[in-house]
């Protein structure tokens, strides 16, 4: 069996139709290295999503689209759409080195030990006054991996920068929400809501997030061993090549006699590994399937080492 993944719009709309009604007063983009594909990007602007880009390409991408969405541009190259004449264009210095006045600041939380180091942004505790009481536009960045605890965590940064910035109109307070269930994603952004004053307009990032339970690959198994307890599966296809960025889920309706298994990737790359798992013993031509499967896969699919691109059907 060819490999393929199967992503169904009729659940990604439905999940966008879930979060319009559950939140409010809250502004969403999408980011467009998340997943360019046009029907994608079509339901995106039928819901009055804006979108986040991180350069002039990804700008060309959505050019077509554009009426009067919000568009923030965030990233080491967000200055080459300095000078763009898109009526709403929002532009995100990354750092100081690339900041302009009315230009909005990417900030993070470096300076707080219960959150890993970013190389994006500045520590927002290191802004000076000066240039904070200018400031009216914020983006948060912080890619830890998003559980309740850090989820509190952030709502006490939150409660600090709007001290720090007391003349913000905007804050896009980022995404990866997708370790979180859809639910506690959703009370997330409410508290968030609750948090930021109304006269604040709130942004979020939403990309994986709106895909859960969209996407399922479908493969095959081209080798197989088992040692001393562990089963050692490699897959006709490659992470490395074909599913980059991406948080897989096994698929078996066997609970029973699961062994200890290691799905590694056809790739002559030692580190091919695509998931570290429980499964039933399997052998050679026995079919596979994995949920979760991230829109951005889409956007990383390559030939690396000669393996095929995979098949990326959106229905």
């Amino acid at each position: 069996m060819k490999p393929r993944v199967e992503f169904d719009l009729s659940i990604l709309k439905n999940n966008i139709v879930k979060l319009k009604n559950k939140t409010n007063n809250i502004n969403f983009l999408f980011p467009v290295k998340c997943c360019n594909n046009p029907k994608v990007l079509e339901m995106i602007v039928a819901n009055n999503f804006g979108f986040d880009i991180s350069n002039i390409n990804e700008f060309k991408i959505i050019e077509k689209y554009l009426t009067n969405q919000f568009v923030s541009v965030s990233g080491p190259l967000s200055y080459e759409l300095l000078y763009c004449e898109y009526h709403n264009i929002n532009i995100v210095a990354n750092n100081f080195s690339s900041y302009k006045e009315n230009n909005g600041l990417r900030i993070n939380f470096n300076s707080n030990n219960k959150f890993e180091f970013s190389r994006f942004g500045v520590d927002y505790k290191l802004v000076e006054e000066s240039i904070r009481k200018k400031i009216t536009y914020i983006h948060l960045h912080n890619s830890d991996h998003r559980d309740l605890e850090k989820c509190k965590y952030i709502y006490e940064e939150i409660k600090n920068i709007l001290t720090y910035f007391p003349n913000l109109n905007k804050i896009n307070i980022g995404g990866h929400l997708e370790d979180l269930s859809f639910d506690d994603g959703i009370n997330y952004l409410r508290t968030m809501r609750d948090l930021i004053p109304k006269n604040i307009s709130l942004y979020v990032e939403l990309g994986d997030f709106l895909f859960k339970g969209v996407g399922i690959l479908y493969g095959n198994v081209v080798d197989v061993r088992q040692d001393n307890g562990l089963q050692v599966v490699t897959l006709n296809f490659s992470k490395m090549a074909n599913q980059r960025w991406a948080y897989p889920q096994y698929l078996t309706s066997d609970n029973d006699n699961l062994m200890h298994t290691i799905f590694y990737g056809c790739s002559c790359c030692e580190t091919d590994v695509y998931l570290e798992t429980q499964s039933k013993i399997l052998n050679i031509g026995d079919d596979v399937k994995f949920t979760n499967i991230s829109p951005y896969s889409y956007q990383w699919n390559t030939s690396f080492n000669g393996v095929k691109e995979m098949e990326y059907i959106f229905k």
